[in-house]
């Protein structure tokens, strides 16, 4: 009998959890039953029981960092050995120490290659310890993987330019046809939308300064619907005591998947200012909607974007052109770039089912 081992012991919540249940379940559909799968979980209350999926969980795994990294290469180097595995799947960044005849690390968090800012080093310093720190939990074991997985190309060059590691796949989320697209007539005036928590990355307040460009010429007849509500941590305190006056903004909070899919059906436009991500999902989302995207002219933005007509890049640290591609898309003037295309390779995988295959080959 050969064996599988996904390794997630920090993941019990969000997208992380979403795709994990979703690898899971490519698991089963793409392993024959001579393959024994193995899920090292945080809390195995969180997934259906099945009996194909032997679970191991370790609840005091979120406790502290020093508790996660005593699992990593430790805990996990003594169950190697009673499991004998033949693929163990790191599915959070740290290549743990361990016994396997293959070995794969899937490496998400951008968060070493991210060039912080004062003002965000003020409000996120847990953000600016993983800056420095991110880059050397990469390193440690990484060579002891036969390769290693990315969302986007723009993250396996920084890889190979900074770690040079054996191998790098590019694996890109499974994102399109799973929306229920519906388009309802939708209300004047002009509608954009930003659905993200407020992280300093995500760059909120390049759009209420944006917004406020807008006001002071006369533009008054657009809203801009935002998905925080100033409770959420200082970042957020700090955008709803500045820009809450502004009429044109509304302050949503936090919304549910579901709630935030209607909204794609009920508004105009899509913006995207983040200056970090490994993917973008909203970005994909709306684009299932035929929206018109204004996006952050990064390289990950470019990626996720793919080959799509409504897109328009701004400078994210230029409130004054977001501004006036604002204008121009609710007057109907605006002018879409040309996106170039970044084409995955034959060793890349467009699927978990592509990606597993990969790993087992």
């Amino acid at each position: 009998m050969k064996k599988f081992v996904i390794s997630a012991v920090n993941i019990n919540e969000g997208g992380a959890l979403t795709a994990l249940k979703a690898c899971l379940a490519a698991l089963q559909g793409t392993l024959d039953n001579s393959w024994e799968i193995h899920a090292i979980v945080h809390n195995k209350s969180l997934f259906a029981n099945n009996e194909r999926i032997f679970f191991h969980e370790y609840l005091a795994s979120k406790r502290s960092w020093l508790l996660r990294l005593y699992y990593e290469w430790f805990v996990f180097r003594r169950l190697s050995k009673r499991i004998k595995p033949d693929v163990w799947f790191s599915f959070h960044d740290i290549t743990p120490n361990v016994f396997s005849k293959k070995q794969i690390v899937y490496c998400h968090n951008p968060a070493p290659f991210f060039k912080m800012a004062w003002k965000d080093i003020y409000f996120e310093p847990k953000l600016f310890i993983f800056n420095k720190l991110y880059s050397f939990f990469y390193k440690i074991n990484l060579k002891n993987n036969n390769f290693v997985v990315v969302q986007q190309n723009w993250l396996r060059q920084e890889f190979l330019s900074r770690f040079n590691p054996k191998k790098v796949i590019v694996a890109r989320p499974e994102t399109s046809g799973h929306l229920m697209v519906t388009k309802k007539n939708i209300a004047q005036p002009f509608t954009f939308f930003y659905p993200a928590f407020p992280r300093a990355f995500k760059n909120i307040e390049l759009i209420c300064q944006a917004v406020e460009k807008l006001t002071e010429s006369g533009n008054k007849n657009f809203r801009v619907l935002l998905t925080i509500d100033g409770t959420e941590n200082k970042y957020s305190r700090h955008l709803f005591a500045k820009y809450a006056h502004l009429k044109q903004i509304k302050f949503l909070g936090r919304l549910t998947h579901e709630e935030v899919v209607r909204y794609y059906g009920e508004i105009n436009c899509l913006l995207f200012p983040s200056r970090l991500e490994t993917w973008g999902l909203p970005i994909s989302e709306a684009k299932q909607f035929d929206l018109p995207i204004l996006a952050a002219d990064l390289p990950y933005a470019h990626e996720t974007i793919g080959d799509y007509s409504k897109i328009k890049f701004f400078p994210p640290q230029n409130e004054r052109v977001l501004a006036t591609y604002m204008q121009e898309v609710s007057e109907d003037a605006l002018v879409f770039d040309v996106n170039n295309v970044t084409s995955l390779t034959q060793s890349d995988a467009d699927s978990w089912n592509d990606l597993i295959k990969l790993m087992i080959k």
